[in-house]
């Protein structure tokens, strides 16, 4: 018997998943829509942009230090941060400003998630 790998699956547009890209319709803001002052944004959406803030930071010092444990740390903290935004805002019923906000910070932490997950050499999952 042969011990080698299984080959990868095919990247062909035929058997790519769909793509779970966000319509950049709903990311533009209509007309007369107000823009969500400090005052009313959530605090748990306030924490989840304070978590993403901090990527570059904690990117930094794990690379000056030599530490990718200070980036998995992180990651961790940013995704319990996410759970606790999901779980105390729900994006689907939102309307407006509201919905395009949670939109973007679900984007947002998709993409420092894939970003620093890359930095470690870790593959990002499509979908969970």
């Amino acid at each position: 018997m042969c011990n080698t790998p299984a080959p990868a699956p095919s990247r062909s547009s035929a058997s790519a998943p769909r793509s779970t890209r966000i319509d950049p319709a709903l990311l533009v803001a209509p007309p007369g829509d107000p823009v969500p002052t400090p005052a009313e944004v959530h605090p748990d959406e306030r924490a989840l942009l304070l978590a993403l803030d901090r990527l570059p930071a904690s990117a930094h010092a794990a690379a000056q230090q030599l530490r990718p444990s200070l980036l998995c740390t992180y990651l961790f903290e940013l995704a319990q941060t996410f759970n606790t935004f999901n779980a105390a805002c729900p994006v689907k019923p939102s309307e407006g400003a509201q919905l395009q906000l949670r939109l973007l910070l679900v984007t947002a932490t998709v993409n420092a998630m894939r970003h620093a997950l890359g930095l470690l050499g870790i593959p990002a999952l499509r979908r969970m």
